[in-house]
């Protein structure tokens, strides 16, 4: 089962995982908006 994420910018749920940051975070990237963030995961 996939997790459910948000995009906090506009809302979609059309986010992807994209890379880890230096200290071992996910990114994750939003297709509608583009916006980049990291969650604990």
């Amino acid at each position: 089962m996939k997790p459910y994420l948000i995009c906090p910018t506009c809302g979609s749920d059309d986010v992807m995982k994209n890379g880890m940051t230096r200290r071992g975070k996910q990114n994750h990237k939003c297709r509608d908006c583009g916006r980049q963030e990291s969650r604990k995961s």
